[in-house]
């Protein structure tokens, strides 16, 4: 499995807090050959000190041994705050990096995926790794380092005792392994589960009133509570494997603890352990399974995460804009005459689905253009193509003899309009849904685009004025189109699409949006989407679809 974007990750973070990645790598190595010590200073005390019946060394052992415990602590207390510091900044570096590529990313990734997926990476995906990368990997690094200082230590001792042990960690190591692959398989599981539930509470959640009146909740119900047990019970076979693995260490611990005491007792002659070595090798002992025991606790958590860096590369992986965007709004507009040019275009999602065959027409800033055709035969496709969403599968669309999908992201907004019939908010204040949270436009700006609306004198009656948290409570269905024209109009686009605009509108505002229409239509591009026939104008140029082509007129 390929780790390229983890490992790219992490080389940046170093690169940016490299200070902070040498602090850590002071504390780790201190923390190691620290926690060596308490052994060597208990076997002085035993062998030495008591021996010599010296009080007064007794009395200055116990309080050396004492600070050396406090000072080990206090390292362990850096170094879990160096690891959650690190985490941290993994975890941005990570989100950073995905949503630099979410920018990138072709347009068509979006159609076929779910969005609660691609947030899940975010959110879920990668904190797990930026978590375990820390208290995790680092964490066993360090743990692996502890057991070979412990086995050299327990070899000056008893080179018997340390061939023991050089035994017995294999087996330890398969044991952990064995687990390890169970684990895996079990949390990939888990991963397929969660998302499963998730889908079906997102789904209860949005289609609850279809549900209620269609009386489907048992079944929605039903497949929920599968999914629930499916995952309970893939959890219980995780919190099995994870309960199994600390008491088989103990076991083993203690078996060896029982064996210094044999090989120190006066029945083994010859065994070179004094009493000190002794009491030093069982405090060996505990630490020594301590890491073992902290690499079982990490392994749950490791596991989750190699699920997670396999979604995330694959996200990585996929498809990237292939066309350079050079282009910019100075390159497209040095006149003032706009020119959309359809030459025999074809459109595909894929290969099942052919959308739009060989159509052609050209549109110009001398009148207003309409797209006719019932639904289903491609017209919203069509404004996704000429914002350069998408490229054709075959023929050509330029806009003053370019490609949009050769247009720089930064200058979309000036360039495009569109006028969806369905407003949607986000989360903020009036102002921000018309701007969408961009400094670059100012409130006045704001104001001039809502009078032109006619919004301007109701958002001035609200106790805080622009500045008054938005919802959908606020505005009628109307209202709300009229706010996605002053979202359009605000950057000023030389070309406006209009996507089924009046659908939501009574007779006043549809009147008051053919008027905003006709203000705005001077030196644009009016290219607008309709069922309603009635709004279709003696001067307009009309384009007739059907089955995805262009015909002359509609039968």
């Amino acid at each position: 499995m390929k780790h390229s974007f983890l490992v790219t990750c992490i080389k940046q973070m170093i690169q940016k807090h490299f200070v902070l990645f040498l602090l850590l790598i002071v504390l780790l190595i201190s923390s190691i050959l620290m926690a060596l010590l308490p052994a060597q200073i208990l076997r002085y005390i035993i062998d030495v000190i008591i021996n010599e019946a010296d009080g007064n060394g007794l009395i200055k052992g116990a309080v050396f041994y004492f600070g050396v415990i406090i000072l080990i602590n206090l390292l362990e207390m850096m170094k879990e705050s160096s690891f959650v510091i690190v985490g941290q900044t993994l975890n941005e570096t990570i989100c950073h990096e995905m949503m630099k590529k979410i920018q990138r990313i072709e347009t068509s990734y979006f159609t076929k995926t779910d969005t609660a997926l691609i947030a899940s990476y975010f959110v879920n995906d990668a904190q797990t790794i930026s978590s375990v990368f820390s208290n995790g990997v680092i964490a066993m690094i360090v743990s692996c380092f502890k057991i070979a200082g412990i086995v050299i230590s327990v070899a000056f001792f008893s080179q018997t005792l340390a061939l023991i042990l050089l035994i017995v960690l294999p087996i330890i190591f398969l044991l952990t392994r064995v687990i390890q692959k169970k684990m895996l398989s079990a949390q990939k599981k888990n991963r397929i589960h969660t998302a499963n539930m998730t889908k079906d509470i997102r789904d209860s959640i949005s289609t609850a009133r279809i549900m209620k009146i269609f009386h489907v909740e048992k079944r929605h119900q039903n497949r929920f509570e599968k999914h629930l047990n499916d995952y309970i019970q893939n959890n219980e076979r995780i919190n099995f494997l994870d309960s199994v693995y600390s008491p088989l260490t103990q076991i083993i611990r203690a078996m060896i603890v029982v064996l210094i005491v044999f090989m120190a007792s006066e029945y083994i002659e010859g065994s070179g352990l004094t009493i000190g070595m002794c009491a030093a090798s069982i405090e060996l002992m505990s630490q020594l399974f301590t890491p073992i025991e902290n690499l079982g606790m990490e392994l749950q958590s490791i596991q989750q995460a190699v699920s997670g860096i396999q979604r995330i590369n694959a996200f990585y992986e996929e498809q990237e804009e292939s066309i350079p965007r050079t282009k910019t709004m100075e390159d497209l507009f040095q006149g003032l005459e706009i020119c959309l040019e359809f030459d025999h275009v074809s459109f595909a999602y894929d290969e099942n689905s052919q959308i739009l065959k060989n159509v052609s027409f050209t549109c110009d800033s001398n009148r207003k253009h309409v797209i006719v055709g019932r639904t289903g035969v491609g017209k919203s496709t069509m404004f996704h193509l000429i914002m350069g969403f998408y490229s054709p599968t075959k023929g050509e669309i330029k806009i003053n003899g370019i490609h949009p999908d050769q247009i720089v992201r930064e200058d979309m907004r000036k360039i495009f309009g569109l006028i969806d019939q369905n407003f949607m908010f986000i989360d903020g204040s009036i102002k921000d849904q018309i701007t969408l949270k961009d400094p670059a436009y100012s409130e006045e700006q704001v104001q001039e685009v809502m009078k032109l609306c006619g919004l301007h004198e109701k958002i001035m009656a609200l106790p805080q004025g622009y500045d008054t948290i938005s919802s959908e409570s606020l505005f009628s269905k109307g209202e709300c189109q009229l706010l996605s024209i002053a979202r359009a109009l605000l950057s000023e686009p030389k070309i406006l699409l209009l996507d089924e605009m009046s659908a939501n509108l009574d007779a006043a505002h549809e009147k008051k949006m053919m008027e905003v229409i006709d203000q705005i239509s001077h030196h644009r591009l009016i290219l607008s989407i309709t069922h309603h026939t009635n709004l279709i104008q003696i001067e307009d140029h009309v384009i007739y679809l059907k089955d995805g082509k262009r015909v002359d007129f509609l039968s």
